[in-house]
């Protein structure tokens, strides 16, 4: 992996703990999945 492939993996990754951290305080923020829309289950998409 270069150095630019692991600078990108380290911002995606601070973005994702950020989402996630968001989510213990606000669990209901991610919107529910469309193909199972009878489940309790949320998402969040994070784009790369």
């Amino acid at each position: 992996m270069n150095k630019v492939s692991h600078t990108a993996a380290a911002r995606f990754r601070e973005r994702v703990e950020r989402v996630l951290r968001r989510l213990e305080s606000y669990p209901e923020s991610g919107r529910l999945i469309p193909e199972f829309p009878d489940l309790p289950h949320r998402e969040v998409i994070i784009s790369p």
